[in-house]
């Protein structure tokens, strides 16, 4: 039992005209002199800086070692995008398709032991342009290549323009690759049911995938296995479990575990992720034929009328959309710790990983923060009916079930992200039923998350108001706008958007994804005020934007079960919807988002109007919102006028599983100067979200106008530690003034109305 690692340098050939295959490129003794050498793993755009969409041909030499013989042999890649063909020794091994996949071959038998040191493997990877059957309009339609968010997505380099969209590709051998020595008996996965959590002892569930080589019976078989606390303070535990094999080839070995006292894994808010290791050893007459070892969680999730449930316990969701990377080879243990670390600084405790799938130290950094996880199969809008296509997305889906079954922080799979129609609807009912048959956890299967969760108040229609009404209930699954990086961002550096050469603002920067009518309207950022400006009003514009629909949402709790805003990180150099760009550099929307997601939260509201309200999708576009959007706008107004009585509401949300006794502090400063402070002490539920104070501000018709600054602390009141801290600001005008106030935002949102309607139309006409 070993592993072998094959990273390091493999030689290279781009052949762009495909001729390698026929021309038997593949064969042992053609001739790779002139071949490159590259360093494996990578993406050839960026291991190469190879900006293109075709085959390339990958080799290297293998020595063997004389004692492999009489074992198994087998070749394993942890990811390879998108077709991979193998010889070994000019032999051919075998196909895979897919970017994500971990996939192995048996190549034992086409080793050649008599000469250990001229061994070659040779491997084909095909990541074509994926045109699909209809060239026209702006989204590639019908596609064949499952990619995801890595193929025409609003976030690529050309965004999602016919005539780009899949440039700066993410072909390539991007994992790492590997010998796997094993005996005549070895293990293909293991999947791990740990959801039972309510007695002393855990019922842990074991579905061990084996292959048996030997031709004779192994009719004295052991299974050993030890339990190690991961990262907690515990005994090991140790079972042997005697296995008859009877039969040759594929068979499932199903068993069961008692964890003594087992340790629960929680999400980071609410306990501690404990974690467990797990050794498997199979053994015969005390000979070791093959080994696994995994890592697990024992917890339960369920979805109800009321929300989420983890381990029994009321959870709420606050979260984003995430997509690490275009080029996934460039994240390494560094790179995901940081990102992750800022996922949990930010007060989220949900991702969704967005219509992709990360690497394998992504999960395990999640499982160790805490964070419970969305997982979308990698399918993004319009996709080619055939048998092939549903074939091949079948085997992918499959795929992705057993590479990730184990991890206690996926709770939901969702299959298909906006089907555009009745054939992909189809097809995404198709993968629920394989997904629902491999997922042995009991998770949520999503045949789709459709665009009906998509509430983009304030950028796609109306104002941020209309969050008011918590649409897309009970799961905003995307909302928010974009926002320039900022100024020291290497965004705008040369090699990259090249602001010099490219201002004022240019199809370049719709290039970078850049939606320019929205920015320049929506957030009144004009290039007439110069880039600084225009960086500032777009981050305040979308910090603004984002704190008040996260608020709304958890005001509504109950409504709202969770949320997902979009999105977490740029991809690469670009101009979206993120709050922290390509270069991990945070925009002020990420430090409102982290106030307005404290677990425990002081909210203002301005209105206790209740309206009405159904999303009504139409074109892709919430008529429900136009209609009660402006109503439930006007209700909410920040002037103050002399003279008359303001109510300013008060709501506090926990989102702990336990009660808490908590200090309010209310300070409210006029221009700059203290004006009223006003101490409370106030006991709050258990995962709750409640209206606790009404606040009456009266001006008299002495103050001068000017801005109310009323600023919120929340304290423990047992500990005294700060818990949270908020304000809201209002502004002391006239009567008259506050009438025009009402005119000027119901302006306001006609005018955003008519700019989304004319970027729908421009987005549709982008060649």
């Amino acid at each position: 039992m070993k592993d072998i690692s094959l990273d390091g340098k493999w030689k290279y050939f781009i052949d762009e005209n495909s001729e390698g295959e026929e021309k038997g490129i593949w064969k042992k003794n053609s001739n790779k002199s002139d071949w490159g050498e590259v360093q494996i793993p990578c993406n050839w755009y960026t291991g190469l800086e190879l900006d293109y969409n075709g085959i390339v041909w990958f080799a290297r030499q293998l020595d063997v070692n004389p004692n492999w013989k009489g074992k198994i042999v087998r070749i394993c890649f942890n990811g390879v995008d998108y077709y991979a063909k193998i010889w070994v020794n000019g032999e051919y091994v075998g196909f895979h398709e897919g970017y994500f996949g971990h996939f192995l071959f048996d190549i034992t038998n086409y080793l050649d032991f008599d000469n250990p040191m001229e061994n070659e493997i040779v491997l084909q990877v095909n990541a074509p342009f994926d045109e699909g059957f209809n060239k026209t309009g702006p989204f590639a339609p019908r596609k064949r290549q499952f990619k995801g968010g890595f193929s025409h997505w609003d976030c690529r380099p050309g965004s999602t323009s016919k005539k780009y969209g899949q440039d700066k590709g993410s072909g390539g051998i991007w994992d790492s690759v590997s010998l796997k020595i094993s005996n005549k008996l070895y293990i293909n996965h293991v999947k791990i049911v740990s959801k039972d959590i309510y007695s002393k002892k855990s019922n842990v569930q074991l579905i061990i995938s084996v292959f048996n080589k030997s031709q004779t019976n192994t009719d004295e078989l052991s299974l050993n296995i030890k339990i190690l606390p991961k990262n907690f303070k515990g005994k090991e535990q140790l079972f042997t479990i005697p296995i008859k094999v009877l039969i040759q080839g594929d068979f499932v070995i199903e068993r069961s575990i008692q964890i003594e006292k087992p340790k629960l894994w929680w999400t980071w808010d609410l306990g501690t992720p404990n974690l467990y290791l797990m050794n498997l050893t199979f053994e015969s007459h005390e000979e070791k034929l093959d080994k696994w070892e995994g890592t697990f969680g024992i917890r339960s999730a369920e979805y109800k009328k009321d929300g989420w449930y983890l381990n029994g316990e009321k959870i709420y969701l606050r979260g984003a959309n995430f997509f690490s990377n275009l080029w996934l080879s460039k994240m390494d243990d560094e790179a995901y710790a940081k990102t992750v670390s800022d996922v949990k600084e930010a007060n989220l405790n949900f991702l969704r990983i967005s219509y992709h799938v990360e690497k394998s130290l992504f999960y395990n950094y999640i499982n160790e923060t805490g964070i419970v996880l969305q997982q979308d199969f990698p399918t993004l809008w319009n996709y080619e009916y055939s048998r092939e296509s549903v074939n091949a997305a079948v085997n992918q889906s499959k795929e992705m079930t057993i590479q990730l079954h184990n991890h206690p922080s996926i709770i939901i799979f969702s299959c298909w992200t906006e089907p555009s129609n009745e054939e992909n609807h189809l097809m995404a009912k198709i993968l629920k039923k394989h997904v629902d048959s491999e997922d042995l956890f009991g998770r949520l299967v999503w045949s789709e998350s459709a665009i009906s969760g998509h509430p983009f108040c304030g950028w796609y229609f109306g104002t941020k108001y209309g969050y008011l009404l918590c649409p897309g209930a009970p799961y905003p699954s995307e909302f928010g706008p974009q926002s320039l990086p900022s100024i020291n961002s290497p965004t705008w550096n040369e090699e990259n958007l090249d602001v010099k050469n490219n201002w004022p603002p240019n199809r370049k920067w719709e290039y970078h994804d850049s939606q320019n009518i929205l920015n320049y309207h929506m957030s009144n950022a004009t290039p007439d005020h110069g880039l600084k400006k225009m960086i500032e009003k777009t981050q305040a514009y979308q910090a603004d934007n984002l704190k008040f629909s996260i608020e709304a949402f958890r005001r509504c709790k109950g409504k709202t079960h969770m949320f997902a805003l979009f999105m977490f990180k740029d991809t690469w150099p670009s101009i979206t919807w993120s709050i922290i760009d390509y270069f991990n550099l945070r925009k002020k929307a990420y430090h409102a988002v982290k106030e307005a997601c404290s677990p425990v939260l002081c909210s203002f509201s301005l209105t206790k109007i209740r309206l009405p309200y159904r999303s009504i999708i139409f074109s892709g576009l919430d008529a429900g919102l136009f209609l009660w959007g402006p109503i439930i706008g006007m209700s909410w107004n920040e002037v103050v006028s002399h003279g008359q009585r303001k109510p300013i509401y008060i709501h506090i949300i926990n989102d702990l599983i336990n009660h808490i006794d908590v200090n309010l502090v209310l300070k409210g400063e006029l221009n700059g100067n203290p004006f009223f402070e006003r101490k409370l002490s106030i006991k709050i539920e258990s995962s709750s979200s409640r209206l606790c104070f009404l606040l009456n501000l009266n001006i008299g018709e002495t103050v001068k106008n000017g801005t109310i600054k009323i600023k919120a602390e929340l304290f423990n009141k047992k500990s005294k530690q700060l818990l949270s801290t908020n304000a809201i600001e209002l502004y002391v005008k006239s009567k008259w003034k506050r009438v025009r106030n009402s005119i000027s935002h119901f302006i306001r949102w006609l005018r955003n109305t008519y700019y989304s309607l004319i970027q729908a139309f421009r987005i549709s006409t982008i060649d």
